[in-house]
């Protein structure tokens, strides 16, 4: 009787040996598999940084008129703070204005079941960026 609790405990021990060592494996390979997708996609999301800078390179060059209405702003601006306060007028106050994050703006749009192309469009940036916040944030989520 002590024998066949004995190789039935051998086998039992066995068996959850080898299912240890499978998920194991399986962790390994699902790691991998994250890192892989994780650096295609900061790839991808560096090829499209490196289109736009490309593109607004193209544009600053073209756009000669940039530094006339720098300047332009310049005058305007001197002319406000040179203004001198009279009795009935109110000085003006700089006003804080408070800007959503693109990461914000995006996982908000993520939750509203948008799709990243949709989004992408939606907030004029990559699709590959994107795609790369919400891994980002659904990654973090897992962990915590």
């Amino acid at each position: 009787m002590l024998s066949i609790i004995l190789f039935f405990s051998f086998f039992l021990h066995i068996v959850a040996f080898w299912m240890i060592y499978s998920l194991h494996n399986k962790l390994k390979q699902n790691h991998s598999t994250d890192l892989e997708e994780i650096s295609e996609l900061l790839e991808l999301y560096l090829d499209e940084l490196k289109e736009e800078n490309k593109q607004l390179m193209d544009e600053l060059n073209n756009n000669k008129s940039f530094s006339s209405q720098e300047k332009e702003f310049e005058v305007i601006e001197d002319e406000l703070n040179n203004h001198p306060v009279q009795n009935d007028e109110l000085p003006l106050e700089k006003v804080d204005l408070m800007e959503t994050s693109l990461e914000a703006e995006v996982l908000h749009l993520h939750q509203k079941m948008y799709t990243p192309n949709d989004i992408a469009r939606k907030l004029n940036c990559g699709k590959t960026e994107v795609e790369l916040i919400i891994k980002f944030h659904e990654k973090k989520d897992a962990n915590t």
